[in-house]
C-alpha cells in the first residue's frame, strides 16, 4: 500500500466501525468507489486488499455490536452459503491443490462477508431507502472524475494502481474510464445497476432532489465507460422500470417472455442465446462472443456439470487444449468452477430474490393500496445485475456492490413480510400523504 490507500483505508475503516449503521454501509462502498485492488498487503500468502480490510472491519463491526442478533435467517441466506460453499468444494476436489484451495477460499471470503456485512448494516426498507440517498451523494465525485477521465483519457486513481491497464483505451475515438475498477465492463455495470435503484427513490416525491443526483450521476458512471456490456444492463434496468404500471400483472408478463423466448428458439435459424448477438448490432459491442461461450457450455455440457472443468479450451474444437477460453459470462464460469451445482445455488439465490421481491411488493399493496416504488427499483437493478452477468464475470471490487445489493433485498423484504399489517400500512399511508403534499 502506498500513503494514500493507507490513509483513505484508515479513514474508511474508522467510519464503518463508528458510524451509525447506514453509514457505516457507505463506509465499505466508499473503498469499493475510491480504492483500487493494487492497494493491499499480504498475510501469510493471501492477500488482503483494502476492500477486503473494509469488509473484515465491517464484519468485526457487526460481531462486536450485536448487529447480527438481528439477522433472521432465512431461504435467500440459504441460497447464499450454498452457493460459497459448493463452489470451494467443487473446485477445491477437482485442482487438490493448496493453491486452489486459497484461492476459492479467498473467493468465498469476498462473497461471505459482502453479504453478510450488508445483512447486518442494512436491516430494513427504510434503511435501503437512507443508505441509498447517501449513496447518491458518495457516487457523484466518482461520476465527475469518470467523465474527466473519458474526455482525457487521465485516470487519478492510477497513482495506487491496480487497474490493470497502464494507459487509457480508445473506442471509437472515446476513452472508456474505468477509474479504480479493474476495467470498464465492471465500472459501468456498477453504474448501469444502481440507476433502476435512484429511479425507484425519484418514484417517492421526498427523495426526488437527492434520487435525481444519483440518475445523473449513475448514468454518466455507464456512460463515460464506453462499453456495450453496462449499455445492455442499463436498457435491462430500465425496461423492468417500464413495467411498473403492470405491477399487478406480472404473471401475465413473465408467461408472455417465456412464450416469446420459446416461440423465437422455433423460429430462428440460431438458437436464442443468439439474442445477444442480435442486439449488439445495435448496441455494439461483441454480443457474438457472449453468445459463442454460452453456446459452447451447453454442447459440453457433461464436461463440467459434475465438477466443473479446468480445460474449457477444448470448447473451441482442439482436444488436445489445456488452456481457457474467456469466460466472459458469469453463469458459464460459475458453471466451469463449480459444476451444475453451484450453477444451481447461484441461480436459486436470484430466484428467491425476486421472489421475496413479488411477495414483499403484494403485501405493501394490500396494506395500502400501492407498492413501494424502492422494493421496485431493488427489483430492476437485480434484474439489470441477470442480464449483466451474461456479459461479464465481477472480478473486482465489483462483487461487493452485487453481493451487498441481494443482501439489502434480503433485509429489505423479510422486514416488511415480518412487520404487522396495522404499522406497515400507517408507513404507507405516511408516503402516500407527503406525495400528495408534494403534488
Amino acid at each position: 500500500m502506498n500513503a494514500i490507500g493507507v490513509s483513505l483505508t484508515i479513514v474508511c475503516a474508522i467510519l464503518i466501525l463508528f458510524a451509525p449503521r447506514r453509514w457505516a454501509a457507505l463506509g465499505v462502498i466508499m473503498a469499493v468507489c475510491y480504492i483500487t485492488q493494487g492497494q493491499q498487503i499480504n498475510v501469510a500468502g493471501f492477500h488482503f486488499t483494502a476492500i477486503r480490510i473494509a469488509l473484515l472491519t465491517g464484519f468485526t463491526r457487526c460481531l462486536l455490536f450485536g448487529e447480527f442478533r438481528a439477522v433472521r435467517f432465512n431461504p435467500m441466506d440459504k441460497a447464499l452459503l450454498g452457493y460459497a460453499l459448493s463452489m470451494l468444494a467443487i473446485y477445491t476436489l477437482r485442482e487438490r491443490t493448496s493453491d486452489a484451495f486459497v484461492y476459492l477460499l479467498g473467493c468465498t471470503y469476498d462473497i461471505v462477508l459482502s453479504y453478510f456485512v450488508f445483512r447486518g448494516l442494512i436491516t430494513s426498507l427504510q434503511d435501503a431507502r437512507e443508505f441509498f440517498q447517501g449513496m447518491a451523494v458518495l457516487i457523484t465525485p466518482l461520476a465527475v472524475l469518470m467523465v474527466m477521465e473519458s474526455v482525457t483519457g487521465a485516470n487519478v486513481f492510477r497513482v495506487m494502481g491496480g487497474q490493470g491497464w497502464d494507459e487509457a483505451v480508445f473506442r471509437e475515438g472515446r476513452a472508456r474510464a474505468v477509474a479504480s475498477f479493474r476495467g470498464p465492463h465492471t465500472a459501468g455495470i456498477f453504474g448501469a445497476t444502481l440507476f433502476p435503484v435512484f429511479a425507484g427513490l425519484w418514484l417517492r416525491p421526498g427523495t426526488r432532489q437527492v434520487a435525481t443526483l444519483g440518475l445523473v450521476g449513475a448514468g454518466l458512471i455507464m456512460y463515460s465507460t464506453n462499453s456495450s456490456g453496462p449499455l445492455l444492463a442499463f436498457l435491462s434496468g430500465v425496461l423492468a422500470l417500464a413495467f411498473w404500471p403492470l405491477q399487478e400483472r406480472m404473471q401475465t408478463v413473465r408467461r408472455w417472455i417465456v412464450f416469446t423466448l420459446v416461440a423465437l428458439h422455433l423460429l430462428m435459424k440460431a438458437p436464442v442465446w443468439y439474442l445477444f448477438s442480435k442486439i449488439s448490432d445495435l448496441t455494439g459491442g461483441d454480443g457474438w462472443t457472449r453468445s459463442f461461450v454460452l453456446d459452447q457450455a451447453i454442447r459440453h455440457f457433461f464436461e463440467w456439470c459434475v465438477l466443473g472443468t479446468s480445460y474449457t479450451g477444448t470448447w473451441l474444437g482442439d482436444p488436445d487444449s489445456k488452456g481457457q477460453l474467456d469466460l466472459t459470462d458469469s453463469y458459464v464460469a460459475t458453471a466451469a468452477t463449480g459444476g451444475l451445482l453451484g450453477l444451481g445455488f447461484f441461480v436459486l439465490l436470484q430466484v428467491r430474490c425476486f421472489r421475496y421481491l413479488g411477495l414483499a411488493m403484494r403485501v405493501t399493496r394490500e396494506q395500502a393500496a400501492r407498492t413501494d416504488p424502492l422494493l421496485w427499483g431493488l427489483g430492476a437493478a437485480l434484474f439489470a445485475h441477470v442480464v449483466g452477468l451474461f456479459s461479464v464475470s465481477y472480478f473486482d471490487q465489483m462483487h461487493v456492490p452485487w453481493w451487498g445489493l441481494l443482501a439489502i433485498i434480503s433485509s429489505a423484504t423479510v422486514k416488511v413480510l415480518d412487520e404487522p399489517a396495522t404499522s406497515l400500512a400507517e408507513d404507507l399511508e405516511g408516503q402516500a400523504s407527503m406525495e400528495a403534499s408534494a403534488t
